[in-house]
């Protein structure tokens, strides 16, 4: 399968990905989590996740 048809290009992609993977097979979920995890953003993305749990926590 080829990645690099669902890589996510912004950090929008990236959210809506995380977002409806409920919605996704168990396989698409997956890859999709693979994907997300390889993103050259992730560390951004996670940052800014926690920023936000804190400020709501």
């Amino acid at each position: 399968m080829d990645l690099s048809i669902h890589r996510p290009h912004n950090i929008g992609d990236i959210l809506q990905q995380i977002m409806t993977i409920t919605d996704q097979s168990l396989d698409e979920a997956q890859t999709r989590k693979h994907t997300l995890n390889c993103h050259r953003m992730k560390p951004a993305l996670f940052q800014v996740l926690c920023e936000i749990k804190e400020k709501t926590g």
